[in-house]
């Protein structure tokens, strides 16, 4: 059998496109088509024991009352309603934390650079004047 993982994009469309159809299915390539009847086998035993799995009776009747309870018990949104106003402490955290951690990044790249010196691109350049000569 082919190895799912090596196929190319187009190859994954078309094995797709065959699991929902048994015309597409025949159509494919024959490696294609064995992997493609491998997956169908699978999902048709999957299917086959989700159908077997019993459901409480009543079950979706208990579900869609507590929803409908749920529903009822929360207010509805006012539309247009403004935010509630934040308090003076939440815009100071939001207005020096980013400066504080950008401050605080800043600092330590200062810091490695000055304990660093062959770390600064700029130390390692000596100036140089090219004369006349040395481009003859």
């Amino acid at each position: 059998m082919i190895d799912p993982s090596s196929l190319p994009p187009d190859a994954l469309d078309r094995l797709e496109d065959a699991l929902d159809d048994p015309a597409r299915r025949a159509a494919l390539e024959p490696e294609l088509r064995e992997l493609a009847e491998a997956y169908a086998r699978i999902e048709t035993m999957a299917r086959s024991a989700l159908d077997e799995t019993p459901v409480p009776a009543g079950l979706e009747d208990r579900v869609l009352e507590a929803v409908a309870r749920a529903a009822a018990e929360s207010p509805p949104a006012a539309a247009g309603a403004p935010p509630p106003a934040r308090a003076p402490q939440s815009r100071w955290r939001r207005l020096w934390m980013p400066l504080l951690a950008v401050a605080g990044s800043a600092a330590v790249v200062l810091w490695w650079v000055r304990a660093t010196p062959e770390a600064d691109p700029a130390r390692g350049a000596r100036p140089h004047t090219v004369t006349e000569r040395e481009l003859l």
